[in-house]
């Protein structure tokens, strides 16, 4: 394309009768010496950005284009002058308060000594829109798969906890409860049944939700308080948190009340203000752990259940801080917890990790509570430890659940998948070479047939564990169900890598299993994609693996097999048959 330049006038000489015919993208030209200004423009860049032709040539790169600043114009211009090219997503200004995305094109070109910069424009509000689509299908799947690990742990709170729904103009309705809160009201004869309105429940409560600060709810801040009602003629007193539960638009749709029995502490509480003796003998026998701490973070006090748990008992806390004892990078964030209460005044409450005295690391739900004079001035911080090692983990047990396989504690599908992506997003990056493998044990069906499930179990186990000693140590090996497992090979140089991993694998089976007295013999069919040689996608990799794993079967089982491209789908289909019958 030569670009002729005269005046403030910009034509394209050639090329024009071919960026201007129905179809064609807008192109745009800037000027990089003129602080970006455009010099040339199509007729569909006209269209694009909703001008005419002397309004589109009045236009800097920066007018349109709102996300463009001069660090990223740089990094832009770099890649440029490197590669003669450069491809990018963006947002388009089209009229006033519209943006459009936009995937652009840039290339660089030079004309009468003029350094210019051409973008070709490619609408792809469509294609955004599918992946919003795509990505609200997959967040509806991972929050009902999350709704129901919570259904699990809200049986198990200690805390009487009911959902409350929040309908047009903030008509409440009783939700879901746990047992707990059922056996709460239900000793005191009120029947909780989920969609009735919040009149069956004592009118202290129901004015807990009813007169909380809805412009605190729906900026997603909590309320606590306590009250007392009366329940069975006796008086309850009860700790209330009620916490609001926001939509991606910030609507509340949901609270959950969360009711803490605080009777005998209430009771205790009165009784502590009046006597100091009684109130030691709480702290002390209290299974929680309790410091008092100074300006200087320096601990006045610890309590029995504290001193207990350190290594050198009460002689390493008081006066020392938690730098000194029990050290380490967590003591560092608590010291910066402390003083954070003493400069704000506020409270805080966080999980700390720290070290027992047997070595072993505990965790702890700590709150930090300003201790006040009569003045009003902070003289201290109250810190109180609920130990919550065993909840903590079962939230990992939770989590590996989720992500590993329970019969042989391999990777399973869900963990593999994850891997697999962050695998081709690397090899993208640094273009590398990978290998997928599927890999089936020969005739499962017949052990399990023959000597049952616990016998296949057994066999799947021990598969399980020989692969995963035979390959190497960046390798992943994952089950994906049934008598399928899957390797990744990242950081392969050739074939060779790949054919060398196979051959141990199907080594490694060669060893009898014994079962029930049994030695029995398995062996593997393995099927090997390459990427990026065979594709660059993570589902055509898998389904090319599994097609070479067929043809593995087909050709005699116990040997491995490469994907051979132009396979049909009749043929695939007709392998998987023969397989199957085999």
């Amino acid at each position: 394309m030569e670009l002729v330049v005269m005046g403030n006038n910009a034509t394209c000489k050639l090329c024009a009768n071919v960026l201007d015919v129905e179809g064609a993208p807008p192109v745009v030209v800037h000027d990089i010496n003129a602080d970006d200004v455009v010099v040339y423009g199509n007729v569909a860049a006209c269209r694009h950005f909703g001008v005419d032709l002397a309004g589109l040539l009045a236009l800097h790169l920066k007018d349109f284009d709102p996300i463009m600043d001069p660090v990223r114009m740089a990094s832009l211009r770099g890649l440029v002058q490197t590669h003669g090219f450069c491809r990018f997503e963006t947002l388009h200004r089209r009229g006033p308060g519209k943006l459009v995305p936009v995937d652009v094109l840039m290339a660089a070109m030079t004309s009468q000594g003029k350094n210019l910069l051409v973008s070709y424009i490619f609408d792809i509000t469509e294609r955004k829109v599918a992946e919003e689509r795509l990505q609200h299908y997959q967040l509806e799947a991972a929050l009902h798969e999350q709704d129901r690990r919570y259904q699990e742990l809200f049986a198990s709170f200690e805390d009487s906890i009911l959902f409350i729904e929040v309908g047009q103009d903030w008509r409440y309705t009783l939700g879901s409860f746990n047992p707990l809160a059922q056996h709460l009201f239900g000793s005191a004869g009120i029947a909780l049944v989920s969609g009735d309105t919040l009149d069956v429940l004592p009118s202290q409560i129901v004015g807990v939700v009813s007169t909380a600060e809805r412009s605190l709810l729906v900026a997603g801040i909590a309320l606590h308080q306590e009250l007392m009602c009366v329940l069975n003629g006796l008086a309850r007193h009860f700790a209330t948190s009620l916490i609001p539960m926001l939509t991606e638009e910030g609507a509340v749709y949901r609270l959950a009340l969360v009711l803490r029995d605080i009777t005998t502490s209430k009771t205790l509480a009165e009784s502590l203000a009046a006597s100091e003796r009684a109130y030691r003998e709480l702290v002390e026998n209290s299974p929680d752990t309790i410091a008092r701490y100074n300006r200087d973070c320096q601990r006045t006090y610890v309590n029995a259940a504290f001193a207990n748990r350190v290594s050198g008992g009460y002689a390493a806390l008081l006066g020392t801080k938690p730098t000194d004892s029990p050290g380490g990078e967590s003591a560092v964030l608590f010291e910066h917890k402390i003083r954070a209460v003493f400069a704000t005044g506020v409270n805080l409450e966080y999980e700390f990790i720290w070290p027992d005295r047997d070595g072993k690391a505990s965790c702890s739900l700590v709150r930090l509570a300003a201790e006040r004079d009569a003045g009003g001035e902070i003289v201290s911080v109250l810190s109180v430890g609920r130990d919550i090692t065993e909840l903590t983990t079962y939230r990992q047990r939770i989590h590996h659940m989720a992500y590993y396989d329970q019969l042989t504690d391999l990777p399973n599908r869900v963990l593999f998948s994850e891997r697999l992506q962050h695998l081709l997003q690397d090899a993208e990056h640094y273009n590398r070479i990978f290998a997928v493998m599927m890999i089936d044990v020969d005739r499962f069906k017949f052990i399990n047939d023959t000597m049952g499930h616990p016998a296949g179990d057994i066999m799947l186990r021990e598969v399980a564990l020989r692969l995963r000693d035979a390959v190497r140590r960046d390798d992943v090996v994952a089950r994906l169900g049934g008598d399928e497992f899957a390797v990744l090979l990242p950081g392969i140089a050739n074939h060779s890598d790949p054919e060398q991993v196979a051959a141990k694998l199907l080594d490694a089976l060669r060893r009898p299993v014994l079962i029930d007295g049994k030695e029995i013999v398995a062996s593997l069919s393995i099927g090997i994609a390459l990427f990026p040689l065979d594709s660059r996608q993570a589902d055509d990799l898998l389904k090319y693996a599994d097609t070479a794993m067929y043809l593995a079967k087909r050709s005699g089982r116990n040997n491995f097999k490469f994907y051979l491209p132009g396979l049909t789908d009749n043929v695939i289909a007709e392998m998987q048959q023969q397989s199957e019958l085999r």
